[in-house]
This record gives structure tokens, sequence and C-alpha cells, in this order.
């Protein structure tokens, strides 16, 4: 059974035309700087102060890519966190995009 987690924090973002690779979607890299951009976000949003030589240390980082999201495109980040322990607490990041459907087409007849 998956621990619980608790949504901490949700930061939603445009996709920039340079987070693209060469394949047409976003760079697999690129996911690790939205991640990290959410958790310093949740941090200000906290109060927390991160100076050069203070500040989370991440254990391990993985993601597993389930879709590809491409340029024009909003994107929202959602962060989770499990029960800290002595020195360190679980989190989970899920990225969803924010896709706009087309709900109506004005028809403007002209005089």
């Amino acid at each position: 059974m998956t621990p619980e987690r608790h949504l901490v924090w949700v930061e939603k973002t445009r996709v920039r035309w340079g987070d693209m690779d060469a394949l047409g979607h976003v760079n697999n890299i690129v996911y690790f700087r939205y991640m990290e951009q959410a958790r310093i976000s949740w941090f200000d949003s906290l109060g927390v102060v991160l100076t050069a030589g203070r500040g989370p240390v991440i254990v391990s980082a993985s993601c597993n890519f389930t879709r590809a999201i491409v340029y024009p495109a909003e994107i929202e980040i959602s962060v989770r966190c499990g029960s800290p322990g002595r020195s360190s607490f679980p989190s989970t990041t899920k990225f969803t995009q924010l896709v706009t459907q087309l709900c109506a087409t004005p028809m403007v007849k002209q005089p």
C-alpha cells in the first residue's frame, strides 16, 4: 500500500518554445526544472529562507514519462508530501497538461 501523501502546492506554468528538444516535445531535463521551481515556490510561500549552502537536498529523483508535452501548452505541477521522518520527507510531483477546448464559435453577420 502506498503511504498517504498530502497536496501541499500547485503551480501553473506555460511551456516555453525553448523547453522543447529536437524531437518536438518538452526535454526530459526540463521536467526536473519544473519540479524544482514548484518546490521553491512552495518553500517561498512558507517563508522558508533559502541561501547558498543552506537549503533542501534531494536524495533521489526520478521521473516516469507517460505522455509527451509539446508547445504550446499550459501545465499544472502538483506537489504532494508524506509524513516527515527524522531529517527528511517523501514527496511526489504530478504534471497535468491543461487543455483548452473550443466551446463555442460565434458567428457575426456583417451588413
